[in-house]
């Protein structure tokens, strides 16, 4: 049986057995209100329940109250307490009555059931006895209550359970308000006490935030001249923890003194308000990033047209033409430090980067990193200086370490204005290395420094994007870092006054054990090669590196055309893609695998699909090697050099 219904019931019950119980009943309120009294209770006491109905119960008995108090009291801390066998004179005739004072939990506190019974046919002696109707109709009586008191335990477990405040909301009808039921939960989620609200609505209203307070009146005011349902979000100023955001829904019904009630449920939303934030937040990110993707990504290409277009006319080993290269190798390596960089954070944000560690001198890394960024300074006027010491050891991928540092760099001189010094510097403290990266360029305003590892956050953000970037070289940073368990802080006295950002590293012990010398590398040697590449322009252009290599090449553009060419020429080594129009490059390898008179080719992949996962699923498939586009050109050549 549903909850309400077992209430609706249990309602019923006790109105039939007030009307019809051959013993007196009435009921005192926790307040010692007495809020209900049937007839037979009237009948023995002498009373009209115009007379005792909203009135003190001590008040009825003035000639006992004292001990009337006492027993009170008893029964509010639990105890069920007998009124012992008495006689007084009722409307001029001498009446024998014993009774009861039961505990009744309420959603106020404890309230008493009194019970009176006829007890003049019974001697002073057999004053505990009475006839077998009357125990009847108490033990009915008894179990009503009962079952009330299982149906209100059962109805807090419930209120309990769930994460907000069943409750009830009365307009009565002079235009005051108050929450004539809540459950415990309330004075959390609203930090006013329970009484407080029982009696007047006023101090919750005052802690609406006052930009919605306006909205949250009409609404209630809507939803009770239509008598509808109460829906609102709004934000509530809690007095320990803040603002905070509230939503609730309700019902309303009439009540018959002109009261509207509501019965309903009221819950804290803030994790999700603030989750709502973050989304938006991340959306609004998510459009500038590819409105800034696609800058980027175009600004490289067009002196790339030009680059072309100049060595379509220019003289074969003119300075025209070898400009046009310069161009294109750079802005090609741009184009490549782009996609890396994307790569790489989402690399970081599955948790797919793997670090290969070792041994090595954070000095010699940083010094050989600043050389390689030296041309970049001199092109913007800048002085780069290096301060180091001696020799700072640590356990780490010394190419993310380069990283690390580059973009460092790179960050410190698109920020720093001409003429302007950037310093590095190497120290050790306490067991940690750190890294110094300052300049006395723009520097930090206070708004953005907590923000500034953030991927897409920028500080330039006009139209002309003069700075240039994704906004992703400080969020590597921190990545790469955090990796390899230091940490990374920018500080900054403000806009104009420079920025220095600090990379701690856990410090290794000493140097690594001597290695042996590595063995000279193997003489060039002739290389069979199939290349399966749908880009026609992708594979030509592999075809014609590796033929420059020496190597005799052939050309497939799709995965069945290599299968059966693979078949045919048996070449030593397939270079294969991974995206085929046909079928893909994995079934291309296990399809060669299967092939007994094949099993001596040597597979690489080569694809952009370049996550860690992507390259185990190679390695499954068949291939020896995976190579992310775009692939070094000078790793390819070594790879393919390398005897099977």
């Amino acid at each position: 049986m549903a909850i309400q219904e077992q209430a609706a019931l249990s309602t019923e019950v006790l109105g039939l057995l007030f009307a019809r119980a051959g013993i007196g009943l009435c009921f005192v309120a926790p307040n010692l209100t007495v809020l209900r009294a049937n007839a037979e209770w009237l009948r023995w006491t002498g009373y009209t329940a115009e007379r005792v109905e909203g009135e003190d119960i001590l008040a009825v008995f003035p000639d006992t109250r004292e001990v009337a108090l006492s027993l009170y009291e008893r029964v509010q801390r639990g105890e069920t307490v007998k009124v012992p066998r008495h006689g007084e004179r009722v409307l001029g005739r001498e009446v024998w009555w014993e009774g009861q004072l039961s505990p009744v939990p309420t959603e106020t506190g404890t309230g008493i059931l009194f019970t009176v019974r006829d007890a003049s046919e019974h001697s002073e002696g057999a004053a505990g006895a009475a006839p077998p109707a009357l125990d009847a109709e108490a033990r009915r009586a008894e179990e009503a209550l009962a079952e009330q008191r299982a149906l209100k335990d059962q109805l807090a477990k419930v209120a309990a359970s769930v994460p907000g405040v069943i409750c009830s909301y009365r307009l009565r009808p002079d235009g005051t308000a108050c929450m004539p039921f809540t459950t415990p939960a309330a004075e959390d989620l609203y930090g006013i006490p329970r009484e407080v609200l029982a009696a007047d609505f006023g101090p919750l209203v005052a802690n609406v935030h006052p930009d919605d307070l306006q909205r949250v009146l009409e609404v209630l005011e809507e939803a009770a001249r239509t008598r509808s349902r109460w829906h609102d979000v709004f934000r509530y100023r809690h007095p320990r923890k803040g603002v905070r955001w509230l939503e609730g829904w309700s019902v309303p019904t009439d009540e018959p003194d002109g009261s509207l009630i509501w019965h309903g449920y009221v819950m804290d939303v803030t994790e999700r308000k603030r989750a709502e934030e973050r989304l938006r937040e991340a959306d609004r990110l998510k459009t500038e990033f590819l409105g800034v993707l696609s800058h980027e990504l175009r600004n490289p290409l067009a002196p790339i047209r030009s680059s072309i277009y100049l060595l379509d006319r220019a003289p074969a080993g003119s300075d025209q033409a070898a400009r046009a290269r310069d161009v294109i190798r750079r802005q090609t390596e741009h184009l490549t430090r782009l996609v890396d960089d994307l790569l790489d954070v989402t690399r970081i944000s599955r948790g797919k980067i793997e670090l290969q560690r070792s041994r090595v001198d954070l000095r010699e890394v940083v010094a050989r990193t600043c050389d390689d960024h030296r041309t970049i300074f001199a092109g913007r006027h800048l002085e780069l200086r290096v301060e180091n010491a001696g020799p700072v050891w640590v356990e780490a991928d010394a190419t993310r370490i380069a990283q690390v540092v580059g973009n460092l760099l790179l960050n410190a001189a698109k920020f720093s204005r001409e003429g302007g010094a950037v310093t590095v510097a190497v120290t050790t403290d306490a067991g940690r290395a750190e890294i110094r990266v300052r300049d006395d360029g723009l520097g930090i305003v206070p708004e953005l420094l907590p923000r500034v590892f953030e991927p897409f956050v920028q500080a330039d953000e006009g139209l002309a994007r003069t700075r240039g970037g994704l906004g992703l070289g400080l969020a590597l940073v921190k990545g790469l870092v955090e990796l390899h368990g230091g940490g990374v802080r920018a500080d900054s006295e403000g806009a104009g006054r420079g920025s220095e950002f600090v990379v701690t590293l856990p410090a290794a012990p000493g140097p690594p054990a001597a290695q042996p010398p590595p063995r000279a590398p193997a003489s060039a040697r002739r290389v069979d090669i199939l290349v399966i590449e749908d880009n026609v322009d992708a594979a030509q252009t592999i075809a014609e590196v590796l033929e420059m290599e020496g190597h005799r090449v052939h050309v497939a553009t799709d995965g069945l055309s290599g299968i059966a060419k693979a078949r045919e020429l048996r070449p030593e080594l397939v270079l294969c893609d991974i995206g085929l129009p046909d079928v893909d490059g994995y079934q291309v390898a296990r399809e060669l695998r299967a092939d007994a008179s094949l099993r001596g080719m040597r597979l690489i992949a080569l694809s952009g699909y370049a996550q860690p996962e992507d390259k185990e699923r190679a390695k499954a498939a068949g291939f020896e090697a995976h190579l992310g586009k775009p692939a070094l050109l000078d790793e390819l050549t070594a790879l393919v050099a390398r005897r099977g």
